[in-house]
């Protein structure tokens, strides 16, 4: 028996590998009959598959043009067992003495789908038995055996333990098993082989040139994390392809992103269940994995088979200005940038290389994200000081790009503190302050900010104000934590139902779809504080106050916690 959960490869295992290498000359030319119990009623069913396969494999090695294939019983049909010369008109008496007729004896016998079968566990084993013992056949067994093996909790013992004991038909089962099966293999296969030949079997040039050992290896972690099925994975190669084959993409991130969310969305669709969607109009983090969100296009055309074509230009759009805007980029995946950041573990012409790309790419206001602009300018300064680089053209169209979106620019996040080690030399932190200096007084504008009262009667106002400009506020990567802790705790306690319920849609409309890391540190901080704040105090100011705010303060908690935790 050859056992291993649904999906992991075990019949294409079968299919391109054993079977080829059994069926080689210089192997011993085995001849191999692949048969699948899915869905067969009775060993007369699977006696009738063999036969046909075995007459099938006589016609093609006598030159009949006919496709190979595995046979299961329910899938012939008249004019196919005409074909081979059946008449279906004889007794089953007759039939059975004709399936049976077949000379088996050497010949493999590989039945798969053993957990699918409608017969009884016991009789397929019967049934093979017969086929080793009195036809002379040798059987291979193919089955998740977890599907068949059934297990329920003993009674407590004098400790009040409970383990695992085997039901009655598991019992006969195994005893089954043990006289007729002399080996079980488990199967686990080569997930890194399997997911490269899945993706060269498709013929979308966009899917092949992802196919490369990076990207492979980042397929099987992220199966490794949520299933290795193969089946799901070739499920989601192929809406991957079929999407590819809609739309003109030239961006390797975002093909990435397509595909990586598109492999979790499989993953996640079980037993026919469709999760639905959680996110805006364009995109969904809780959809999609890590980096890598699922944009609304893809969901709809794979459950749907809906496809809007600006549907996929309003995507690329959000995810270049999520690039440009990712507080961590930089960290990985950018050659360049990699090099410059770790630029004392290179040789110097690798480091001059980085640097004269940078330059280059820097002419592109959408190539090299914002927020890596003053970890840029630190390394910039510090290749000034080591290599005497000339990083004015770089400064100048670093100012020039980010004046282009002074307006989504969050300047306390851009120039956070670069320095490693706090012992640079003077010079060089001079150089530095000077390059952020420029940077900040050229984009340095009045913006108009809503200034917030702290009255209750003005929620409505910030409500409305966070609806308006909820793209920008998360552009910023920082919000909570920009209010007074102190003044917001008063108020909370001075809020009617309906007010303190607005001010729970203000934090929903900035949280919500917040993925792990995307708002600053210091927002996490502040809502812990005021969740620990709200707590102490709850017990004294919580008498004789109106009981339904009391039920909407311990909401806002609740909520407070979700977003700690979303964003931790």
């Amino acid at each position: 028996m050859l056992t291993g959960g649904w999906g992991t490869g075990k019949s294409y295992y079968v299919k391109n590998e054993l079977i080829p290498y059994l069926s080689d000359a210089s192997h011993g030319a085995h001849s191999c009959i692949v048969v699948s119990l899915y869905g067969i009623k009775d060993t007369l069913e699977i006696s009738k598959s063999i036969y046909l396969e075995a007459k099938l494999k006589f016609l093609n090695a006598g030159g009949a043009v006919l496709a190979h294939g595995k046979f299961a019983a329910k899938s012939v049909f008249k004019g196919i067992t005409s074909f081979f010369g059946v008449d279906l008109s004889k007794s089953e008496d007759e039939l059975k003495e004709l399936y049976e007729s077949i000379d088996l004896s050497g010949r493999l016998i590989i039945l798969e789908d053993i957990e699918r079968s409608e017969i009884d566990i016991l009789k397929v084993l019967g049934y093979v038995n017969s086929l080793v013992e009195q036809d002379g056949a040798k059987v291979l067994m193919v089955a998740n055996e977890n599907e068949i093996l059934q297990y329920h909790d003993s009674e407590p013992g004098k400790d009040g333990k409970t383990h695992k004991v085997p039901d009655e038909k598991t019992e006969l089962y195994l005893r089954s098993k043990e006289k007729t099966i002399s080996d079980t293999i488990n199967f686990y296969g080569d997930l890194d082989k399997a997911v490269k030949e899945i993706m060269l079997s498709f013929s979308n040039t966009l899917l092949l040139s992802l196919a490369s050992d990076e990207v492979i290896n980042d397929v099987i972690d992220l199966m490794n994390l949520k299933s290795n099925n193969l089946r799901a994975f070739i499920y989601a190669c192929q809406k991957v392809a079929d999407i590819f084959d809609l739309v003109e993409i030239h961006d390797e991130d975002f093909l990435k992103t397509v595909f990586f969310s598109v492999i979790n969305l499989s993953m996640n669709i079980k037993d026919g269940y469709f999760p639905k969607w959680e996110g805006n109009d364009l995109v969904s983090s809780d959809l999609g994995i890590a980096n890598y969100p699922l944009y609304r296009f893809c969901y709809d055309y794979i459950r749907w088979q809906e496809f809007e074509q600006e549907k996929v230009q309003q995507a690329i759009d959000a995810h270049k200005k999520m690039r440009l805007y990712d507080r961590h980029a930089g960290a990985n995946g950018d050659k360049d940038l990699n090099i410059l950041f770790s630029y004392h573990t290179h040789c110097e012409s690798d480091v001059k290389t980085a640097l004269s790309h940078i330059e280059t790419r820097l002419a592109n206001s959408e190539d090299i994200p914002f927020y890596s602009y003053g970890r840029l300018a630190y390394y910039l300064v510090v290749c000034n000081e080591v290599l005497e680089f000339d990083y004015s053209s770089c400064k100048d169209r670093m100012i020039s790009n980010l004046q282009s979106r002074e307006d989504e620019i969050d300047l306390d996040l851009l120039f956070l503190d670069h320095f490693e080690s706090g012992n640079e030399p003077f010079d060089q932190k001079k150089k530095y302050e000077e390059f952020s200096k420029a940077i900040k007084n050229a984009i340095e504008t009045t913006r108009n900010n809503f200034e917030f009262t702290y009255l209750p009667e003005d929620i409505s106002k910030f409500y409305t104000y966070v609806a308006r400009n909820r793209g920008q506020i998360i552009a910023g990567h920082a919000f909570i934590s920009r209010l007074d802790l102190e003044k917001l705790l008063e108020m909370v306690f001075i809020c009617s139902p309906s007010q303190l319920d607005e001010m729970r849609g203000v934090f929903w409309a900035i949280y919500r779809h917040a993925a792990k890391d995307f708002f600053i540190e210091d927002d996490v901080l502040f809502m812990k504080s005021l969740v620990s704040k709200i707590e102490s105090v709850l017990p004294e100011r919580s008498g004789g106050m109106d009981r339904i705010a009391l039920w909407q303060i311990k909401i806002l908690i609740d909520n407070l916690q979700h977003f700690i935790e979303q964003l931790s």
